[in-house]
């Protein structure tokens, strides 16, 4: 829609100003300083600029991007959490893939696993800390029917969450710790405060890599 005057017309059809081609006006990009609202050239063309652009120096576009990245970084993290949340198959399968098939990728996610356990210990040794004996263990693990306290299913790798985390002042007690998923414990982190809200979040995310993972071949 546009303004003519001060008559609201109704754009239906818009002829692409590089192909020629005259197309619904939901095959162009909007532009506001247009007075018409809409970009001269269709999406399609448009689309094919940018591809053409992009394939005569990848690294050229790809450094640029990254910079705009590093210097919005806001707005960097709500794009990439916007396409993580719209691409999560595609995501995982990737990482999967890279894990099987690229050993220096394997490496840097160790040692990143590897650096937070330090932290995570380091942490530790400066808090409270109470002695649980195993039986103790076992028993607020039956508790639970041997479930993940986030996502509700049985467990394959056991952890052990701090609901309050250790970084956020919380102690190493029974009372602050509950069964848990490696998938889970890892995707909490130190989140907190944890509310009920976000538990529903991430126990949807993780049954649904689940079922992801059960279609993988």
């Amino acid at each position: 829609m546009f303004w003519e005057g001060s008559k609201l017309s109704v754009l239906e059809a818009k002829v692409c100003t590089k192909c020629g081609l005259s197309k619904a006006s939901s095959g162009f990009h909007k532009r506001s300083l247009s007075k018409d609202g809409l970009m001269a050239q269709c999406k399609e063309c448009v689309n094919s600029r940018i591809k053409a652009n992009y394939d005569k120096d990848p690294a050229k576009k790809i450094a640029k991007t990254r910079e705009y990245h590093l210097a919005n970084p806001e707005w960097s993290k709500e794009k990439l959490a916007a396409w993580h949340k719209k691409n999560r198959e595609v995501r995982y399968a990737r990482v999967k893939n890279r894990l099987a098939n690229d050993p220096e990728f394997l490496s840097y996610r160790r040692k990143i696993q590897a650096n937070s356990e330090r932290k995570r210990r380091a942490v530790k040794v400066a808090t409270q800390i109470e002695h649980i004996t195993l039986e103790q263990y076992n028993k607020k693990l039956t508790a639970f029917n041997n479930l993940c306290w986030i996502c509700e299913q049985t467990i394959s790798k056991l952890e052990w969450d701090h609901v309050q985390p250790l970084s956020k002042g919380g102690v190493h007690t029974l009372e602050n710790l509950r069964p848990s998923c490696d998938k889970c414990n890892g995707r909490k982190n130190d989140a907190w405060p944890f509310t009920d809200e976000m538990k529903t979040a991430l126990a949807n995310e993780v049954r649904n890599l689940t079922k992801f993972e059960e279609v993988m071949p």
